[in-house]
């Protein structure tokens, strides 16, 4: 019997992606959800997994395709003898981006097909901006919601239209181009700004007793055992969760609507912000509510790994709610970080430092270190902010509440 293969949703917002290469060759056996193919949407780099263990019997789209969510786009039989159907769909072709990928069968062009997000498809409404004329610089061409931005600013009588500069521009330069990423983390961070009222609240941690044990623990595991000071942030944070769940919620609907509503999720995952070759990602930790730190440290190594290389899957991307941001590695003392929309919440973590500090009346060295919570105030407040942040912190300077293994 023949499966056929359809496009999964692998992300929330991808209606459409770009088939990258196929993982599996026509002939070529694969197990139930192992990755068949690789494709691309505005966020990520993502695999397809098989659906069912089989044959690879033929591809039906071409690599550099645009593929919509539940598109056919190959066929697995449980042997490789098994016969196809007689009538076999020529495979989609790759399409030139802002192209349409279909042309009338009479010798003239259909009307071209116009690739829009959903956010793009609204904001075009509410400007009255014809999406036809747009140029897409999404997948396949697809109209994202900066490109109508784009064009509306260009049609505003007296804007400024972006270029690069002139030659006797005192300020020389050249205009560089928005990558896939880099664009997904605009439209994101745009829309943090924008629809999240936030603030702030910062403390410094007393971490000395917790780089000794840290340091005394690693002494007896093997190299790729060793704890990071970031596996105890994240314990830490996730027990810290469970006693204040509504930094581990998101708000949801329209403020002063019947549809608002505060959404306390019953897990916590955990994003930790991440930069790769390709731009900042935020690989997700599942379930760390019950993970001890030797599991949670294998887990952080694995998905760090998989940002690098560009495997990650939609849950790598969507399913977080709560996100680490750690720069201590790179130098920085402490910051403040935005918070990564639906989620409530958001911890910057600063690096750990000897300063003189004053302990019971006299000055002493101690290893400190900085962090702040940024919160969306529709959900959070001041008071409920403040008390996460020093239940975060106490768990930080208490040995006796980790969970090893």
């Amino acid at each position: 019997m023949i499966t056929t293969v359809a496009m999964p949703k692998l992300s929330t917002g991808a209606d459409e992606v770009v088939l990258v290469r196929w993982l599996r060759q026509v002939g070529e056996a694969v197990a139930a959800d192992e990755p068949l193919a690789e494709v691309e949407t505005d966020k990520a780099t993502l695999e397809v997994p098989a659906p069912a263990s089989g044959y690879v019997r033929r591809h039906l789209v071409e690599p550099g395709a645009v593929v919509a969510v539940g598109e056919p786009i190959a066929w697995l039989s449980p042997s490789p003898d098994d016969p196809l159907p007689d009538e076999a769909p020529a495979p989609v072709a790759a399409a030139r981006a802002g192209s349409p990928r279909s042309q009338a069968t009479a010798g003239s062009p259909a009307p071209p097909r116009v690739r829009v997000s959903p956010v793009a498809k609204k904001r075009a409404r509410e400007l009255g901006l014809p999406l036809v004329g747009i140029t897409g610089s999404g997948p396949g061409g697809r109209i994202l919601l900066r490109d109508v931005e784009a064009a509306a600013a260009r049609t505003r009588p007296g804007a400024a239209v972006p270029s690069a500069p002139a030659a006797s521009d005192p300020r020389p330069g050249r205009a560089v181009p928005l990558d896939r990423v880099r664009a997904a983390m605009a439209v994101r961070m745009t829309r943090s700004a924008q629809t999240i009222p936030q603030f702030s609240v910062s403390r410094d941690v007393d971490v000395t007793e917790l780089m000794a044990w840290r340091a005394d623990i690693n002494r007896h595991l093997r190299p790729e055992q060793r704890l990071s000071l970031v596996d105890f942030i994240v314990q830490a944070v996730a027990q810290a969760l469970q006693a204040h769940p509504y930094l581990n919620a998101s708000f949801v609907g329209e403020p002063g609507q019947t549809d608002a509503a505060i959404v306390l999720h019953d897990t916590v995952n955990i994003g930790l912000a991440t930069a790769t070759p390709a731009g900042l990602l935020v690989p997700v930790l599942l379930n760390c509510q019950d993970q001890p730190l030797l599991a949670l440290a294998s887990a952080r190594r694995a998905a760090v790994q998989r940002a690098m290389e560009g495997r990650l899957n939609s849950d790598d991307l969507e399913a977080g709610t709560f996100t680490i941001s750690n720069l201590g590695p790179l130098g920085a003392d402490g910051f403040t970080a935005m918070v990564n929309p639906p989620q409530a919440a958001i911890l910057a973590v600063g690096r750990a430092s000897e300063r003189a500090v004053v302990r019971d009346g006299a000055v002493a060295v101690r290893t400190m270190m900085s962090l702040t919570v940024t919160a969306d105030h529709r959900v959070v407040d001041g008071a409920a902010a403040t008390a996460f942040l020093l239940e975060v912190a106490r768990r930080l300077q208490t040995a006796s509440d980790w969970i090893l293994a």
